[in-house]
């Protein structure tokens, strides 16, 4: 399956690209949503994703989750398939070599989770969905509970990612470690 499409609820459409060589129609609108998205930073913009797939993708399905609401990309979330085929499961197209992934969503974020899960539901025979490297406070996080509820998802904070917060530039941040820790 090439592409595939559902329809959600509250007028979003999610459509499913699974062959990375029919991403290049949607490079634009998907630099427009980081652009209007603002939170998502480097590791889930085109290039990070679209690299890192190229290294690290190995022969595991894409299940890239493109939500629109009308022609507009309002959610995207990039996922790969694992497991056999007794055990399958979507997981973050994401490792330490990309401490963050999750949603990228420029809207109601708990709409475009729903929208996604609905999708999830009537497209596989069962769903295992693993999401590591998503903060803990980011709006994924905070959309999940609403957005789960009737689905029997749990979920449950496994480790934290190791991204680095800091007001200031990198000289500023250093100011505020130990000597020790601090070498030329």
């Amino acid at each position: 399956m090439a592409v595939s499409e559902t329809h959600a609820g509250q007028g979003l459409r999610v459509e499913e690209v699974n062959d990375p060589a029919k991403l290049a129609p949607h490079v634009a609108a998907w630099r427009e949503l980081a652009e209007r998205a603002g939170d998502g930073g480097l590791f889930l913009t085109w290039e990070w994703i679209s690299a890192w797939l190229e290294q690290f993708r190995r022969s595991r399905p894409l299940a890239l989750l493109l939500v629109r609401d009308g022609s507009r990309l309002v959610g995207l979330l990039p996922l790969l398939e694992e497991g056999n085929r007794w055990r399958r499961r979507l997981t973050s197209a994401a490792n330490s070599q990309s401490p963050r992934a999750g949603l990228l969503c420029a809207g109601d974020t708990e709409a475009v989770v729903r929208a996604v899960l609905d999708h999830l539901r009537a497209t596989r025979r069962s769903l295992r969905l693993s999401l590591p490297f998503y903060e803990v406070g980011s709006p994924l996080a905070e959309a999940l509970p609403g957005a789960t509820q009737g689905f029997g998802f749990v979920t449950r904070l496994t480790r934290r990612s190791p991204l680095l917060r800091h007001a200031g530039d990198w000289n500023a941040y250093l100011a505020t470690r130990s000597k020790s820790t601090v070498r030329d």
